[in-house]
C-alpha cells in the first residue's frame, strides 16, 4: 500500500473516530427476543414492542382474544408471571462512548430488570419511561437483558386485601373479584369497561434503547411562545443538558437551514437549565380544524462544541395562543377555549386506546383514526384517562391536522391511593409526559382524571363511607389532584390551563352553570332524547349511546351460531351490563330506546341498522342543542370516536375502522353552518349556527313536501349569518306550516345556500320515524367512473329514509351514507376502494329504514 492511500486511510480513520466520539448514539434493543411464562423455560419468539398476549397469539398457543367469547378463556394469562429475554452484541461505536444508558419507553409495569445477570432496575408504572446507567455492566461480545413481569394479583391483592377501607372503583370498569386497578399505575381499561374487555397483559410495549454520549447530552428542550405578533413571534429555547464537568459549549436553533440563534454557554457539572431567546420573523399560525391551516415550524436545537455536534432534538411545532377562559358572566362560569384571540366552539369526540394490544396499532391505523376525526369537521379529540399518554405519533398526527387536544391524566372512575410511595410515583410519570408532550400545539389543556370528582359527590361514594373515611379520601385526593398534579406541571409547563377532574367545578361538588358536565340521563336515566334540549352545560365534554357495529363486522368475530340477539357471544361483546347483577343493561336498553322512536326490527341485521340510525338520532339531537347555546355552550365532546376491540359500544367508528351511522351524522353536524329546528310552544323556530369569522350572505330555502317528492308550499328568504354565533332566522306556526296536511306524510326540506354553493341542509320530520307513511322505496343507481374515481348516482320514487349503501363483496367507504334520499333528486356519493377493485352498479346494495321494519 502506498503512502498516500495509507495517509488518507489514516485521516478518514481518525476523522471518524472523532466524529463518532463526538455525537450521541443509539443503539436499538428490539429484536432477538424470546419469552416464556416464568419459571417454565419454554420459550418462544417474542415481539418488542409487544406484550404477552400477542406473543402468544403469534406463536399459536392462544386463540383470537376478540372472537366469540375467548376472552373468557384467557384470563389466566394475567395472572402468571411472564419473562422476556434477549441477547445483543453492542457497536465499538457505542462502547468507546464515556456515557452509557439503557432507556426503557415503556414497561408494563411490575417488572424486574437484569442485565448480565444484575438486577439493575425494578419499575411499578407502566406510563413512565425508565433510565439506567449501563457504563460499569456493558461488556464487549454478548450481553443479556431479561426482564421479569410480575402479575398485578400477586403485587395488588395484598394492597386491596390490607386497606384501611376498600376503595371504590365503577363495578363496569373492574370486572374482577376486587378493585385492583386502582393500585397499579397500568391502563385502566385494560381491567375491563363497560365498552371494552377484560385482558389484563404485561411486556415491553415501547422501545429500548441503550444511547451512548461523551461530554454532554441534550435531556428535553422546552419551546416557549412569549410573544406572538402579526410581524414576528418571540420565543425561547429551554435547554435541558446534562454535563459531565465544567465546559463551554455552543447552543444553535434553526429553522430548516436557516440558523435563528447561536449561544455561547457556560455548562456546569451536572443538570443545566438554560434559556435561549429567537425570534420567528412573520410567523405563520397554527390553526384548528377549520379556523385555518394547522401551520408548522420544523425547529432544530443543537448542542456543539469545538464546530462538532454533541447532540441535537428535531421538534415541529405550531406558533399559536391557546387559553381556557373561565369567567364570570350572568349564567355562572364560562368555559371556553380562546385560540389566536378567537373563541372556538370545540367539536369533538372522546378517544379511548386503539386497540386492547397496543403493539398492534401501526402508524397507518393511527393516521386513519385521525383522519376521521378531521374529515368528521372536528377539531378537538379528548385523550381519556383510562387508557395512556398516547405515543408520539397520535400528538404529531393532531399537530398536522389541526386536532386541538384535551389530556387527561391517567386516572378514571376511581378512589386512588394517596400514600408517599404512590404520589411520588404519579408525579414522576407526570413529569415524565408533559415533558414529552408540552411542545405539541395541539394540547390546549391538562386535565387531572376522569369522572373521580363526580362520582364521589354523585354517584354514591361518599355515603358509603364513615365521616372519618370521607374527610381523609377528600384529604387525600385534594393533595393529589389539586396540589401534586398541578404543582408538576406548573414547574414545567406554564402556558396550559390544567383542569383538576372532568367533568368538574373544582373539588366543591358538581355544578351545571359552569365548568364541564358528562351527562348520561339519555341512557343510564332512561330519559329520552329530547332531554338533550334541556340539559346543557358550559362544555359537554361527555355524553353518547350505545349501537352496534354493522353485520359485516359483526361477521368478523361470530360463527353463523352466534349472530341473534340472545347468543352468549354477543352478550359478551355487549359490556354495558347492570352494576349489581351484571345482567344485560345495553341490548335491553337500545330495544327500549328503539321502541320510542322505531318499528320493530326483524332480524339481527335490521337491530344493528336500526341501532346506529337511533345513535346517530340521539347524538344529533345533543350536538345540535349545543350548538344551539352558543355562547352559553362552548363545546361538545361525544363519547366516543373509536372502539379498542369489536363490540356494542358507544363509538362512532367501529374496531374494524368502519363508519357507523353517527360519524356520518356527525360529519353533517359539525359543519361550519349547522341547520336546527327547534319546535317551542307551538311554533317551530329555525336556528341557524356559524363557526365562521365572516359575516355571509346567503338564501333560506324552505319547501314542504309529500313522501312522494311534491312540493305543497316554499318559501325563501334572503339573510346575513352572523359569524360565530346561533341565531333564530325563522319562526312559525307549525300549524300554518302544516297546511291542513298530516304531519305522518309531509317533511320540511330546508336549504341554506350562499350563490350555488349549498352551505347547510336539514329534513325535518313532524313525527318520530314509527309514525311515517314511509312505503317500500325503488332505488336505482349508476356508477359513474372518472380518472381513478368512482361516483354513485341514487335516485329514488318515494322517500328513502336513512340509505345505507354498502359493497355486495369488498369494503369500499362511501363519502356519504345513512341519509335521506329525496325523490325527485340526483344523489351522487363517491366511492373510495381499496387495492384496485372494481365495482359495478349491481355491486353497490342499498337498505334504508322500511326495509329494516316487520311488514304488519
Amino acid at each position: 500500500m502506498n503512502t498516500f492511500i495509507r495517509t488518507i486511510i489514516t485521516i478518514t480513520f481518525i476523522i471518524f473516530f472523532k466524529f463518532s466520539l463526538a455525537q450521541t448514539t443509539k443503539f436499538d434493543l428490539t429484536t432477538n427476543w424470546t419469552f416464556s411464562q416464568y419459571g417454565l423455560n419454554q420459550w418462544l419468539p417474542a415481539s418488542v414492542p409487544g406484550c404477552v398476549h400477542t406473543d402468544l397469539l403469534s406463536n399459536k398457543k392462544i386463540e383470537d382474544p376478540f372472537y366469540r367469547s375467548n376472552e373468557r378463556d384467557l384470563q389466566w394469562i394475567g395472572e402468571k408471571d411472564w419473562e422476556y429475554k434477549t441477547s445483543f452484541t453492542p457497536n465499538a461505536e457505542l462502547l468507546a462512548k464515556e456515557n452509557q444508558e439503557l432507556v426503557f419507553k415503556g414497561l408494563d409495569t411490575y417488572a424486574d430488570v437484569y442485565l448480565n445477570n444484575q438486577l439493575i432496575l425494578q419499575t411499578n408504572n407502566m406510563h413512565r419511561e425508565w433510565r439506567v446507567n449501563c457504563k460499569s455492566l456493558l461488556k464487549n461480545g454478548a450481553n443479556n437483558l431479561r426482564i421479569h413481569f410480575k402479575s398485578v394479583f400477586k403485587i395488588d391483592v395484598p394492597k386491596y386485601l390490607n386497606a384501611a377501607y376498600k376503595a371504590s372503583a365503577f363495578p363496569n370498569n373492574d370486572q374482577g373479584d376486587m378493585w385492583l386497578s386502582i393500585y397499579a399505575r397500568k391502563a385502566g381499561y385494560e381491567y375491563g369497561w363497560d365498552w371494552g374487555p377484560r385482558l389484563i397483559t404485561s411486556g415491553i410495549w415501547r422501545p429500548i434503547t441503550i444511547v451512548g454520549r461523551d461530554k454532554a447530552k441534550i435531556n428535553n428542550i422546552q419551546v416557549v411562545q412569549n410573544q406572538i405578533k402579526t410581524d414576528k413571534a418571540m420565543l425561547n429555547a429551554v435547554f435541558n443538558i446534562e454535563s459531565d464537568t465544567k465546559q463551554k459549549v455552543i447552543l444553535l436553533v434553526k429553522n430548516g437551514s436557516k440558523l435563528l440563534s447561536k449561544t455561547s454557554v457556560n455548562l456546569t457539572e451536572g443538570v443545566n437549565q438554560i434559556s435561549v431567546p429567537y425570534e420567528i420573523k412573520n410567523p405563520k399560525l397554527w390553526w384548528s380544524n377549520g379556523l385555518g391551516e394547522p401551520n408548522l415550524y420544523n425547529l432544530t436545537y443543537e448542542l456543539q462544541q469545538n464546530g462538532e455536534k454533541l447532540d441535537s432534538r428535531a421538534i415541529s411545532t405550531g406558533l399559536r395562543t391557546i387559553k381556557v377562559i373561565r369567567e364570570n358572566d350572568k349564567d355562572g362560569t364560562s368555559m371556553y377555549i380562546l385560540l389566536n384571540g378567537v373563541k372556538v366552539f370545540a367539536k369533538g369526540s372522546n378517544y379511548i386506546p386503539i386497540d386492547n394490544f397496543l403493539n398492534r396499532v401501526t402508524p397507518q391505523r393511527y393516521e386513519e383514526v385521525i383522519n376521521t376525526a378531521k374529515d368528521a369537521n372536528m377539531n378537538m379529540l379528548r385523550v381519556w384517562g383510562g387508557g395512556i399518554y398516547e405515543n408520539d405519533i397520535f400528538y404529531n398526527l393532531c399537530d398536522k391536522k389541526g386536532i386541538m387536544v384535551w389530556q387527561d391524566m391517567m386516572f378514571a372512575c376511581g378512589m386512588f391511593p394517596d400514600d408517599a410511595a404512590y404520589i411520588e410515583n404519579v408525579k414522576q410519570e407526570v413529569k415524565d409526559n408533559v415533558t414529552r408532550l408540552r411542545n405539541h400545539p395541539s394540547i390546549a389543556l391538562w386535565c387531572g382524571n376522569n369522572e373521580n370528582e363526580i362520582a364521589w359527590y354523585q354517584w354514591g361514594w361518599k355515603k358509603k363511607y364513615s365521616e372519618s373515611v370521607q374527610k381523609e379520601y377528600e384529604k387525600g385526593m385534594h393533595q393529589l389532584f389539586d396540589v401534586e398534579i398541578p404543582s408538576v406541571i406548573s414547574s414545567l409547563d406554564t402556558s396550559r390551563y390544567y383542569h383538576p377532574s372532568s367533568p368538574s367545578t373544582g373539588f366543591n361538588g358538581i355544578k351545571g352553570n359552569e365548568g364541564d358536565a358528562h351527562y348520561y340521563g339519555v341512557w343510564n336515566g332512561n330519559e329520552p332524547f329530547e332531554s338533550y334540549n334541556k340539559n346543557i352545560a358550559r362544555f359537554m365534554s361527555e355524553y353518547g349511546f350505545q349501537s352496534f357495529p354493522e353485520y359485516k363486522s359483526i361477521k368478523e368475530f361470530t360463527l353463523p351460531e352466534d349472530r341473534k340477539l340472545g347468543s352468549d357471544v354477543l352478550f359478551f361483546h355487549q359490556k354495558a351490563k347492570n352494576n349489581e347483577t351484571r345482567e344485560d343493561f345495553g341490548n335491553k336498553n337500545i330495544a327500549n330506546y328503539m321502541d320510542l322512536y322505531f318499528k320493530k326490527y326483524t332480524d339481527l341485521n335490521s337491530f344493528a341498522y336500526l341501532s346506529q340510525v337511533l345513535q346517530a338520532k340521539g347524538i344529533n339531537t345533543a350536538i345540535e342543542a349545543h350548538r344551539r347555546n352558543i355562547p352559553y355552550c362552548m363545546g361538545t365532546l361525544y363519547w366516543q370516536l373509536n372502539d379498542c376491540w369489536p363490540a356494542a359500544s358507544w363509538s362512532s367508528t367501529d374496531y374494524y375502522g368502519r363508519w357507523k351511522a353517527l360519524h356520518y351524522t356527525v360529519k353533517k353536524a359539525y359543519q361550519k353552518e349547522l341547520i336546527s329546528v327547534m319546535p317551542e310552544q307551538g311554533k317551530l323556530k329555525v336556528y341557524i349556527v356559524s363557526d365562521d369569522l365572516k359575516e355571509q350572505a346567503a338564501t333560506l330555502s324552505l319547501k314542504l313536501m309529500d313522501l312522494q317528492g311534491n312540493i305543497l308550499s316554499e318559501i325563501n328568504k334572503n339573510l346575513t349569518i352572523k359569524p360565530n354565533s346561533s341565531h333564530i332566522y325563522f319562526e312559525a306556526d307549525s300549524s300554518v306550516l302544516l297546511a291542513g296536511k298530516s304531519p305522518k306524510n309531509v317533511f320540511w326540506l330546508i336549504d341554506v345556500n350562499k350563490g350555488k354553493t349549498r352551505l347547510a341542509r336539514k329534513e325535518y320530520f313532524f313525527e318520530a320515524e314509527k309514525e311515517l307513511g314511509l312505503a317500500k322505496p325503488e332505488i336505482t343507481s349508476s356508477i359513474i367512473k372518472t380518472g381513478n374515481q368512482y361516483f354513485v348516482d341514487l335516485k329514488t320514487n318515494v322517500l328513502a329514509k336513512s340509505v345505507f349503501l354498502s359493497l355486495k363483496d369488498g369494503d369500499g367507504f362511501f363519502s356519504d351514507n345513512y341519509f335521506d334520499l329525496i325523490p325527485g333528486e340526483i344523489k351522487r356519493v363517491e366511492l373510495t376502494l381499496k387495492n384496485g377493485q372494481q365495482v359495478k352498479a349491481n355491486d353497490v346494495l342499498s337498505y334504508s329504514l322500511f326495509d329494516s321494519y316487520t311488514v304488519e
